[in-house]
């Protein structure tokens, strides 16, 4: 990567957003680099968060009869996602 261009477009704590730019072929990639360091990070964040939050807390994990139930159901349907998500 030493050819690379490498960008910070944005950086919040422990987070980067980076672009990168292959020397090569010219191809762009966003990346988001989080450092691992062993300090803390402040309880809370100085602003509004630049980037997704870490998935929430699920009671519990989808189980596979829910998935088949799902395609079942989904293999019948004849309408599109908005009357799917109205219902």
């Amino acid at each position: 990567m030493a050819d690379c261009g490498i960008k910070v477009l944005a950086q919040q704590g422990n987070r980067a957003l980076v672009r990168v730019t292959c020397s090569s072929c010219n191809d762009e990639n966003l990346l988001q680099i989080v450092i691992q360091t062993e300090s803390e990070l402040p309880a809370e964040p100085a602003g509004p968060p630049l980037f997704d939050e870490p998935r929430p807390q699920v009671a519990a994990p989808i189980e596979g009869d829910e998935i088949l139930d799902l395609h079942s159901f989904l293999s019948g349907w004849q309408g599109d996602l908005r009357e799917l998500t109205e219902r």
